[in-house]
């Protein structure tokens, strides 16, 4: 064999095995779920895959068996172990195309179910490949240039009632994802212990009082309050995405009563319900149990608890 050329299969050989094995320490280490999938593909193609590995291990075994190599260098120059080489390179550069197939970004249309252009919805989306929220669209848009997995596409436009769809996105392909956009029309029915009590909805008086059935409203989310003279004020928050229609039932409203706090001393500071005082009061509270905090000046504080059925005294020492 000419030197020429037995010095370029040589050097060949060596630049493929350094190729080789580098493609397979960048993939082990940046993007190790390769391996998993490509073990999945392989299961399609298992005798196939059987004679290939045995054909490399026969041309390493041949190699070995008939010119033992004594040095790296004489290793690279047996020829049943270049074979072997081109074998391995071959194998890596098909890794690397596997990877790249199964990497392509797609593309994913999401319409709404009316067909209609505007106003368009909030919808929110995530991803499995990036845990927690990936991106907010108004629908209806196109999400261009979309790693492959399993996305999430949620209305959370607080006008709608929630809807959600959930697809696996292949490597370079283009999806079409159709969400049911229905208007929210609450219900709620309410009443109230004693009757009478004043209905506010997010901050506005409604003008009407208990019993009654607030009807057509159009947020996912509202807050209702219910006001009586002598009474405390109730409040809590009511989802209608999930629930459109939903009856409160009656709700007990808790008494006020007048509570008089007397401070031997008119500079105590004392705490109660969130609110500093200074000296003695006269609070309106509800009936139950409740509790206070007398600040010293070491800036300690001494609990104090007691119970209100009635028009009260209170004495903080």
């Amino acid at each position: 064999m000419p030197r020429k050329l037995h010095k370029t299969r040589k050097y060949g050989t060596f630049t493929l095995l350094c190729s080789s094995i580098l493609i397979l320490v960048i993939f082990s280490v940046a993007k190790p779920e390769l391996f998993d999938a490509l073990a999945i593909r392989i299961q399609n193609y298992f005798w196939p895959t059987i004679v290939g590995l045995l054909t490399f291990f026969g041309f390493v075994v041949g190699g070995v068996v008939k010119n033992p190599p004594k040095s790296f260098s004489k290793f690279l120059e047996n020829g049943f172990l270049q074979i072997a080489v081109v074998e391995l390179f071959l194998f890596s550069a098909g890794i690397s195309y596997f990877a790249y197939l199964t990497s392509r970004p797609g593309q994913v249309e999401v319409k709404l179910l009316s067909g209609q252009e505007l106003p368009k919805i909030k919808v929110l989306v995530t991803s499995s490949e990036t845990p927690g929220r990936l991106d907010t669209l108004l629908v209806p848009d196109i999400l261009p240039n979309q790693k492959p997995g399993v996305l999430t596409f949620r209305i959370v436009d607080s006008s709608y009632e929630t809807d959600s769809r959930t697809i696996e996105l292949g490597s370079g392909e283009a999806k079409v994802v159709t969400l049911t956009d229905r208007k929210i029309s609450g219900t709620i029915i309410v009443d109230s212990d004693p009757r009478g009590a004043g209905i506010w909805i997010d901050d506005s008086f409604t003008s009407r009082k208990t019993p009654d059935t607030l009807r057509g409203l159009k947020k996912a989310e509202v807050r209702l309050k219910l006001e009586k003279e002598g009474f405390a004020p109730y409040q809590r928050t009511v989802n209608l995405a999930s629930i459109p229609q939903q009856n409160l039932g009656v709700v007990p409203l808790r008494k006020l009563f007048n509570v008089t706090f007397l401070c031997p001393i008119e500079d105590i500071r004392w705490e109660l319900g969130g609110r500093v005082y200074v000296g003695s009061q006269e609070i309106r509270l509800p009936g139950g149990n409740h509790t206070l905090s007398v600040m010293k000046p070491d800036g300690s504080r001494t609990p104090k608890s007691f119970y209100v059925d009635r028009d009260r005294t209170v004495p903080i020492q």
